[in-house]
């Protein structure tokens, strides 16, 4: 699935969110806050067509003896299927080396280093018995 900066914007922030978010909360947490709403909802059009967010419900909201319907939108596909899609084509000679720049720089934080040091500790056990 190819996607464009802007609709992998509003999928970040799906993605690092507890749950469906409305376009304003979406517009709010992207840097698309100034262009606003109009901006936000163009990208969300699009993501549904291609089927990478879906219409994760309806927030009822009741003011002034009026309801309103916000609908909340949420990623359909993880991230993690989508960057390792992003990879496939890589060889693993390259997929490593660009793991071990990866694990050069101080993103990591001590936790994710332990589960990836038990990721491979488990990948690598049938070889060292």
């Amino acid at each position: 699935m190819k996607l464009s900066k802007p609709q992998l914007e509003i999928l970040h922030v799906l993605w690092s969110s507890d749950g469906p978010l409305s376009v304003r909360e979406i517009a709010d947490k992207s840097k698309y806050r100034i262009a606003g709403r109009l901006i936000v909802s163009a990208v969300i059009e699009n993501l549904l067509a291609k089927e990478a967010v879906y219409q994760a419900g309806t927030f009822h909201s009741y003011s002034n003896k009026k309801e309103t319907g916000i609908l909340l939108y949420a990623a359909q596909i993880r991230f993690d299927e989508y960057y390792s899609g992003k990879f496939k084509g890589i060889s693993s000679k390259n997929l490593c080396r660009l793991m071990e720049r990866m694990l050069q720089t101080d993103r990591f934080s001590l936790k994710q280093l332990w589960d990836l040091s038990a990721l491979l500790e488990e990948k690598t056990k049938p070889f060292r018995d």
